[in-house]
């Protein structure tokens, strides 16, 4: 039960609720423990046990052997988590110590096929590992928009740029033709007005 622990209300990245099974009992190895009569709920990311008063999870990712037992006379069937070592770092829960490396989940009204058959699923997928993959992607994918943005933004501006400094060149080139225009029409009125001059004279 050492790997049990107190339930986190917030659900992981991409988790997804797969089985939810009533009527399911806790074993600590092959003892029978506090934790009778639950809802057990298989996600992609853990295992969830509830009463309505104390709600425990295990992440899938603690589990490397999955068996099952049927039932048999008095005995209910039952499910057999071997498990890997705690973490030195464990989240509190029910228990800090157990003496076994597996828990049996017991179906006192059946389902235990269908619990199964879920946790073999979801421990195949590996959503857990995903879901990381997935935010970590997502964030370098914002990452590298973000770059195209600023980049296309550069070239942008660049352009602009490059569009008035073509419109100030026109404009210079355009005065310059307007003041040879100018120069050429003060000269001809300045020889213009020589003539009139020299014609005045005459008389």
């Amino acid at each position: 039960m050492d790997r049990w622990i107190w339930e986190n209300k917030e659900k992981r990245a991409a988790e997804e609720n797969r089985q939810t099974i009533s009527n399911v009992r806790l074993y600590d190895g092959e003892d029978k423990t506090a934790y009778d009569q639950g809802a057990l709920t298989v996600s992609t990311h853990r295992l969830l046990w509830s009463d309505g008063n104390r709600s425990i999870e295990m992440p899938l990712k603690c589990i490397t052997k999955v068996e099952s037992h049927g039932a048999k006379f008095t005995k209910s069937a039952k499910v057999i988590l071997t498990l890997s070592k705690p973490p030195h770092a464990q989240t509190p829960g029910p228990t800090s110590d157990s003496k076994y490396d597996y828990i049996k989940l017991s179906f006192v009204k059946g389902g235990h096929q269908d619990a199964e058959a879920s946790i073999r699923t979801c421990l195949n997928e590996k959503r857990w590992e995903k879901g990381v993959i997935a935010v970590q992607n997502k964030s370098s994918s914002l990452m590298g928009g973000g770059l195209v943005r600023i980049e296309r933004q550069i070239e942008s501006s660049r352009i602009n740029a490059d569009q008035s400094l073509n419109t100030a060149f026109k404009d210079i080139d355009n005065l310059m033709v307007k003041g040879k225009e100018m120069v050429a029409l003060a000269e001809a009125l300045l020889i213009n007005s020589l003539m009139l001059k020299l014609m005045v004279m005459r008389l």
